[in-house]
């Protein structure tokens, strides 16, 4: 009876390791958090009635999941927030009277409250290589952009726009410690949520077409970097404006 217990206790810890092993190879969701500075160029108009360019920057935070399938023939999900992230550092600028942390909320693109679901499967795979491509489900939130004044019509673009679309994803393995992933997604705004606001008849809401790109360079840490560039296209006279966002973060 005694070495019985001896041996259960001596072969615990390698069972512990063994299904702890199990599990970390089979791992299919991987939240992460990433700390950003982004920079904005957004289209606005002066005094003069003359369209310029506001210059936003500021720092700010978003935060995801990743769901891995357990075949080639599964689902990938990958979920992000930026802007209850930023927010959040909004609070932090304010601890120190930085009038910046307004940037935030009043010259910006990112996502809405809801943020951005990509949905996709692998197209195909080589041996350090996958494309992967889907659908996104996202809403987006735009704010400082302006149409020139002269115009008669209360032209409305900022907001919070729901914009459903598509992406591709390219990830490749750099060696045993390194990965890289490019993505980029295209989606259409279809509705400003601003519409159902009491006022929300008076205006004109424009829909305009959004471009985001996205490459970050993973270590098996979970540690990465990323770099990150959003495009606002309109289909009229106003030019587009954009913003570009670097970082790191932590995938657990």
């Amino acid at each position: 009876m005694n070495r019985l217990i001896i041996i259960v206790i001596l072969t615990f810890p390698i069972l512990t390791f063994a299904q702890q092993h199990v599990h970390k190879k089979h791992k299919a969701f991987y939240p992460y958090i990433s700390f950003n500075y982004n920079y904005n160029k957004i289209q606005t108009v002066n005094y003069a009635d003359e369209a310029v360019f506001e210059n936003s920057d500021f720092f700010g935070s978003e935060f995801g999941f990743s769901i891995f399938p357990k075949n080639e023939t599964g689902l990938y999900f990958d979920y992000n927030n930026k802007l209850v992230g930023e927010l959040g550092v909004r609070e932090i600028y304010y601890l120190f009277d930085d009038l910046n942390g307004d940037n935030i909320v009043d010259y910006t693109i990112t996502t809405g409250f809801f943020g951005s679901l990509d949905i996709g499967k692998q197209v195909f795979c080589k041996e350090n290589s996958q494309f992967i491509a889907g659908i996104r489900i996202s809403d987006k939130y735009i704010s400082g952009i302006s149409h020139l004044l002269y115009y008669p019509e209360m032209i409305e673009y900022d907001g919070f726009h729901l914009d459903p679309g598509i992406y591709g994803e390219y990830r490749r393995k750099l060696g045993r410690k390194y990965s890289l992933s490019a993505k980029l997604a295209l989606s259409q705004s279809v509705l400003n949520f601003w519409k159902f606001e009491e006022d929300g008849d008076d205006y004109d809401f424009r829909h305009p077409l959004f471009t985001d790109l996205s490459v970050k360079l993973f270590h098996k840490s979970g540690l990465y970097l990323k770099a990150e560039n959003n495009f606002i296209f309109f289909y009229d006279d106003i030019k587009p404006s954009f913003r570009v966002s670097s970082g790191i973060g932590f995938r657990f």
